[in-house]
């Protein structure tokens, strides 16, 4: 299959990460078959916000920021119609594509590195395995043309196409990734810092639901100490006071904050103020740290601002925390004793990441609510 993605979708050192992309998109239309990815759509639509099937609502690279040669882990935030998906239900198999078929569920991971322009390092198709195990080559690299020995972890005499390269281990919930030391090298310092964008790409497969995400990862050269790092939300609050919330690894420890039926809930986050990180600064303008964004999203009802900005500014410009809404995207109230799952995911504007969760349950109205 690879060597047939190779010959029919050739790829030269100076394509960029669109053209990358259209043959990420390809290889797993291979891998998992164009029936029955895309869904027909009929209304009455129900609000973005709200989670009504299988979604991949964001992809973590922890780092967001690495230097070319570093190990950089992948994980996602999956979720259903009942809230949080655990990871543990996508096994970390090693090895995607022995079998004629794909495992329901699975997560697949694959790497893919723009050309440079200016030249390319000879290694631009090329990446490292951590753990691969492959006998005779070392620390684990991809030969230069993209091959892989035989018990590489593809069929024998399987190839990746150029500039495609596997995350180890090439499925489950969580991966590592080291891109080639020497990756930037073309570039000229000042572009080394500035750096370049991989993209991880992941493709996902629950209880018959396939979905493609995307994940853009910076490659440069600047120190770690000015290198971005993820948000962090540390909690959540339900009318001011804080609430218990959770992590997908343990959903089951959002214990249910009770709330009035018909009311709008009062929404909002705290997030870890040394994880708001400086920004590079810029000639004539003040230093200040970057904006984070965080989204909401439930299993049911909706919100008013589902999209805070909280501001790196100083003094800072913060935009209202939302309100939820106990009400279905038709008007209709949702009924005393309906739980719903909340989740915020909160945003750089240079690819960090979190996310947390809380659990909502409908109890009596207040009176006069009635």
């Amino acid at each position: 299959m690879f060597q047939f993605i190779q010959t029919i979708l050739p790829l030269s050192s100076s394509k960029k990460i669109a053209s990358l992309l259209l043959r990420a998109l390809f290889l797993f239309g291979l891998c998992f078959g164009a029936t029955g990815c895309f869904e027909s759509c009929q209304p009455p639509f129900p609000p973005r916000s709200q989670i009504e099937k299988f979604r991949i609502l964001a992809i973590q690279a922890d780092p967001p920021e690495v230097t070319p040669g570093n190990a950089v882990k992948v994980s996602f935030l999956a979720v259903d119609q009942n809230g949080l998906v655990k990871p543990d239900l996508f096994p970390p198999i090693t090895s995607c594509f022995r079998d004629a078929g794909v495992a329901d569920p699975s997560a697949i991971w694959v790497a893919c590195l723009p050309g440079l322009d200016g030249g390319s390092t000879g290694l631009s198709a090329c990446g490292q395995l951590p753990g691969f195990g492959v006998s005779g080559i070392d620390g684990g690299v991809i030969a230069a043309d993209g091959g892989i020995p035989s018990g590489g972890g593809l069929p024998e005499g399987g190839t990746l196409p150029e500039q495609f390269q596997l995350f180890f281990p090439p499925c489950g919930p969580t991966s590592s990734w080291i891109s080639p030391s020497d990756y930037l090298d073309p570039l000229p310092t000042d572009k080394q810092k500035a750096g370049s964008q991989a993209l991880a790409v992941l493709a996902t497969l629950f209880k018959g639901q396939r979905q493609i995400s995307l994940k853009s990862i910076l490659l440069s050269t600047r120190l770690s100490t000015e290198q971005n790092t993820n948000p962090r939300l540390t909690g959540m609050k339900v009318f001011g006071q804080s609430v218990t919330t959770c992590r997908p690894k343990a959903p089951e420890q959002c214990k249910a904050t009770t709330v009035p039926a018909l009311k709008k809930v009062d929404l909002s986050a705290t997030l870890d103020p040394s994880r708001q990180d400086k920004l590079p600064p810029e000639k004539g303008k003040k230093e200040r740290r970057e904006d984070i964004t965080i989204t909401w999203f439930s299993t049911q009802g909706s919100f008013e601002l589902r999209r805070t900005i909280r501001s790196g500014e100083d003094p800072p410009k913060h935009s209202p925390w939302p309100k939820w809404r106990p009400f279905d995207f038709k008007g209709q109230p949702l009924p005393v004793g309906q739980v719903v799952k909340i989740i915020a995911i909160a945003r750089d504007s240079r690819g960090g990441v979190d996310w947390l969760s809380l659990t909502l349950r409908l109890g009596e109205p207040e009176k006069g609510h009635e």
